[in-house]
């Protein structure tokens, strides 16, 4: 793999590897996420996408290999301290305050950031870190279109508002690299749609590196500059999208076999 320089990268995977007992979950992976842009990482379900991503974040301790973000080895670090450095981290089921409202989610992003900074900002805000708190959730909630749900309980939205609150939470945070992991899950196509005209918006206009993983391919090749693809826990390639289903092997880890040989039998047997 061509190695990009180090300046221009958010995360640097050098054969990273995760064991659970005597499973084999990720298997030497190598990557590189852009500190700027989409990329993306998607395979078969059990493919080892949301080990690779915990193994990230420090949520998980991996068997070997090491993580870099933007230039620093985070390996040892905690999931925390890694947060404090730039990552930030969206799940597959929705994690939000159900009993608060859209507004006081969102500024519980960017606060988390100044306890870092002043411990006591637990329990009492100055009032330029309140200001600041306000206006990054204004231009945020803004910015997914969810401005006028501010007052709402996060509780009692659907779906769909819900991970957009979701993700206006995590870019409230000063993270510079994300990591969302199937963010459009339970999403109706029309939400999908928007969620990626949103994503891709965001990157560009608060020049945020995003890895992201999905399933929906059709979202995938909208947003992705570049895909790697796992399966069985192994890198099987990485490239477009458009050089990814043309792969004879991604689709076979899709699929079974290569769709173009399947469809030559297929005429064979009209034809037979």
């Amino acid at each position: 793999m061509p190695e990009a320089a180090t300046e221009t990268l958010g995360l640097k995977v050098r054969d990273l590897t995760v064991r659970y007992g005597g499973v084999l979950a990720v298997d030497r992976v190598s990557l590189d996420v852009p500190a700027t842009g989409i990329t993306g990482l998607i395979g078969p379900n059990g493919a080892g996408k949301t080990s690779l991503f915990n193994a990230c974040a420090g949520l998980v301790r991996p068997a070997g290999g090491s993580v870099e973000l933007f230039g620093r080895d985070v390996s040892q670090r905690s999931p925390a301290r890694r947060a404090h450095l730039g990552l930030g981290r969206t799940f597959q089921r929705i994690e939000l305050f159900k009993t608060l409202t859209v507004r006081e989610n969102v500024e519980m992003g960017r606060e988390a950031s100044f306890v870092w900074r002043r411990p006591l900002a637990l329990l009492q805000a100055l009032p330029a870190e309140r200001r600041e708190t306000r206006e990054t959730a204004d231009r945020v909630m803004e910015l997914c279109r969810i401005g006028d749900l501010a007052d709402r309980v996060a509780g009692s939205l659907a779906t769909g508002e819900q991970r957009m609150v979701e993700f206006a939470r995590v870019l409230a945070s000063p993270a510079r690299m994300l990591l969302l992991d199937e963010p459009s899950s339970g999403l109706s196509a029309g939400e999908r749609k928007r969620f990626a005209e949103i994503l891709v918006e965001a990157a560009e206009e608060l020049g945020r590196g995003v890895f992201v993983v999905e399933h929906d391919m059709d979202l995938v090749a909208r947003i992705c500059r570049q895909v790697y693809v796992l399966n069985f826990g192994e890198l099987i390639m990485s490239g477009t999208m458009e050089e990814a289903l043309a792969s004879d092997e991604v689709q076979r880890s899709y699929l079974g076999e290569p769709l173009a040989k399947q469809e030559a039998r297929e005429r064979e047997g009209e034809h037979a």
